[in-house]
């Protein structure tokens, strides 16, 4: 016995969506150039794909190439020391920020260029700048990293913690800020996000580590399919200052089924839970007359001005196998009339005959 899924019914306001349903069924079987195909042999290429919850997505796959703990980014905060060994109360230290042209302007040094570099590195270009320039004879330079340059982003939309959040620039990236957000709510996100960056803003580059991807050059809305890019499609997934992350709801899964059933109208699934033929009957309150076997299927494919019909028989699907297809979006499910069914419904009718039994041999 098939369990209908849980689904909700069109509400009346939305009974004008299903007749003009009904009058593009109609127009499909009055045209007889829609494409039939038996729901038992169905090419691959028609078969609707089974549902994928993002619960199964990597995220990972969001995340850029992790730079070096010690290595220097515009905006950061450095804490720089010199010591000659004449000093009386120890080395000259002082707490600089890189600017923007990626450089630290050290007092009396002058600007000394360190983003992108660790901080060994960083040490030694300080330490050349002062000897080149006739600073000092032989210093000792100490770098150390007090602050990371952070970024505020803003995640809404479909995860489990809204909200602004502080991002350390150096790890700005898709996956950190839905991180930070709790993750992806497992019932309801879809497989799409729109990154938003702030008009007004510039867009950083941070092209000084190997696998840094480009910031983009056309645009400030960037669209990411989570599906595309865990099975290894790249994508620019940096954030900016400002930067709004939206993940999108998962689309409905409406389909309608109409003809001989009990309760015909559209209705909606649940977001994991895959729909099949026989599904979508119980869904709709059962068949009016168990005799009525012949189903028809009407699916539109992308890039077609015409649906494709789908034979198929409720005998054949209750015998499981491919006959018992999945079903997608939009479609629509019609047990359809038979003149065997129509003097049956047109007996009850005029005499009020109660005939709801199979016929044997049928």
């Amino acid at each position: 016995m098939i369990q209908p899924c849980q689904q909700r019914p069109v509400q009346r306001q939305e009974q004008h969506g299903l007749i003009a349903l009904l009058v593009l069924v109609a127009a499909a079987c009055a045209g007889c150039q829609s494409a039939v195909y038996q729901a038992s042999r169905l090419p691959s290429e028609l078969v609707a794909p089974t549902l994928q919850s993002t619960r199964t997505l990597d995220l990972s796959q969001l995340a850029r190439p992790r730079p070096n703990n010690e290595q220097v980014f515009v905006g950061d905060v450095l804490e720089v020391s010199i010591a000659t060994g004449i000093e009386r109360q120890g080395p000259s230290k002082w707490l600089l920020r890189v600017a923007e042209d990626g450089t630290v302007n050290v007092p009396l040094v002058g600007p000394v260029r360190v983003d992108g570099l660790v901080l060994p590195h960083a040490e030694y270009a300080v330490r050349e700048a002062s000897m080149t320039r006739g600073i000092y004879r032989s210093p000792q330079v100490a770098v150390q990293l007090v602050e990371r340059r952070s970024i505020r982003v803003s995640v809404v939309g479909e995860v489990e913690k809204p909200g602004d959040y502080e991002i350390p620039l150096a790890h700005a990236d898709l996956m950190a800020a839905i991180s930070l957000a709790g993750g992806l709510k497992s019932d309801t996100a879809g497989e799409i996000v729109e990154i938003t960056h702030p008009a007004n803003s510039f867009a950083v580059q941070q092209a000084s580590y190997p696998g840094a991807p480009p910031s983009p050059v056309n645009g400030r809305n960037v669209t990411v399919n989570l599906r595309d890019v865990t099975e290894g499609r790249p994508g620019d997934f940096h954030l900016e200052n400002g930067t709004v992350v939206m993940v999108q709801k998962k689309p409905p899964r409406k389909f309608s089924v109409i003809g001989l059933v009990n309760r015909p109208g559209q209705y909606e699934g649940l977001n994991d839970q895959d729909i099949r033929l026989l599904d979508a009957i119980a869904i709709a309150g059962g068949r009016r007359l168990e005799l009525a076997d012949k189903v028809r299927v009407f699916r539109t494919i992308d890039n077609s001005d015409q649906p494709i019909i789908i034979q198929a028989s409720v005998r054949e699907a209750k015998g499981g196998g491919p006959a018992n297809i999945l079903l997608m979006a939009g479609d629509v499910v019609s047990v359809e009339e038979t003149p065997l069914t129509f003097t049956i419904e047109t007996l009850r009718g005029l005499v009020g005959f109660g005939f709801n039994s199979p016929v044997p041999g049928l």
